[in-house]
């Protein structure tokens, strides 16, 4: 399964403000739960949740890919954040994360669905695409490069043609706004 089998426009989000790693988590596991009205945002936050408990899913570079299996979700998907400012992730690198790819993969699905998530660390293992993607400035144009919508060999070219492009906003949760801040009462949860 490719990138562009898993994300959309909508759950692709540039300029978060995430205040923990539990909060990224949160904002993820929402935009994920988007996808069915059967889902619930403390099913996706739970199976992301119980995947760091075995092991930090921080890659290094600034990159991280929480993931876990999802009873209800009909077919594996992803969201992705890339944070106004870094957050400690607890990578084992002690780098702080700015780039997070979070993947859902359906109990349906057989048991070689998490190849995804391997595909998905080789592509965001590509040190090209990563400094793209920190160039980047608006959700539309991370979910260009994170699809490969930009033909390879005029990425670098394209980059900045890609960054003026409006955001898709009748397809976003936020209304199109490119900066997403979570304005929820979750303040006074514990981190």
């Amino acid at each position: 399964m490719s990138m562009a089998d898993l994300l959309e426009p909508a759950r692709v989000l540039a300029n978060v403000e995430a205040r923990s790693k539990k909060h990224a988590l949160e904002i993820l596991s929402e935009l994920i739960a988007g996808i069915s009205d059967e889902l619930e945002n403390e099913q996706v936050f739970e199976a992301l949740v119980e995947r760091e408990r075995i092991g930090n899913t921080g890659m290094g570079k600034g990159v991280a890919i929480p993931h876990g299996r999802v009873s209800e979700l009909g077919k594996t998907t992803a969201a992705f954040l890339k944070l106004g400012e870094a957050i400690d992730y607890g990578a084992q690198d002690g780098e702080p994360v700015k780039m997070i790819l979070a993947i859902a993969v359906s109990n349906d699905e057989d048991p070689d669905a998490f190849e995804d998530v391997a595909l998905s660390a080789r592509t965001l293992a590509d040190p090209e695409l990563v400094r793209m993607l920190e160039e980047a400035s608006g959700s539309r144009a991370l979910y260009e490069l994170l699809t490969g919508h930009i033909p390879a060999g005029n990425a670098a070219d394209n980059a900045q043609t890609v960054k003026e492009t409006p955001p898709d906003s009748e397809n976003r949760p936020d209304g199109g706004d490119q900066d997403h801040e979570d304005s929820s009462d979750d303040a006074a949860r514990p981190d």
